[in-house]
């Protein structure tokens, strides 16, 4: 058990001194890359030639305005698109409850006219039938069970009436003219 603690630490060590040297590296080569930029003169004044326009604490102070008032305006712009992002989400959940509203008052309304389209065809039943006793009007007692039988219902009256309207077509065309 000390055993491989002692090699898990000895790993530890190992991995922390290789991420280091890493480190140490890329700081090198960036520290080489920065010096041998062509603006890199601007920014470290190397005792040759005129002295810069400004020392490195004053451009360093210039970039820190600049980054002060870049965060600014990027703190305005997400401030901004964070309050319209909420109007349109308050707008859009506004929106979804309406259109449930809308949906559920739609199915509410088509359920009331399948039941009086029912309603029509049970009394232009009773009026059909034979006995005058039927062709009184009375409420009916049937309901449609749900909207598929109330479609199919409305489905069946459209087919009667269009098989008595192609029968009336048929009769009006059989019977024979009076030219009297």
């Amino acid at each position: 058990m000390a055993r491989a603690l002692l090699e898990s630490e000895v790993k530890v060590q190992e991995q922390k001194s290789n991420y280091t040297f890493t480190l140490r590296a890329q700081f090198e080569a960036l520290t080489i890359q920065i010096a041998s930029h062509p603006l890199a003169a601007e920014f470290e004044w190397k005792g040759e030639g005129p002295a810069p326009n400004k020392t490195g604490p004053q451009l360093l102070a210039e970039n820190d305005d600049e980054n002060k008032r870049w965060l600014a305006e990027l703190e305005a712009r997400r401030a901004f698109v964070g309050s319209s992002l909420e109007d349109v989400r308050s707008k859009l959940e506004a929106a979804e409850k309406h259109a449930a509203q809308e949906s559920k008052r739609l199915a509410d309304q088509r359920a009331q006219q399948v039941a009086v389209l029912y309603d029509l065809e049970l009394y232009e039943e009773q009026l059909e039938s034979r006995s005058p006793r039927a062709a009184v009007i009375q409420p009916p007692k049937r309901r449609p069970k749900d909207a598929a039988e109330g479609a199919r219902m409305e489905a069946l009256a459209a087919a009667r009436r269009a098989e008595e309207a192609r029968l009336a077509a048929v009769r009006l065309a059989a019977t024979p003219l009076d030219c009297s």
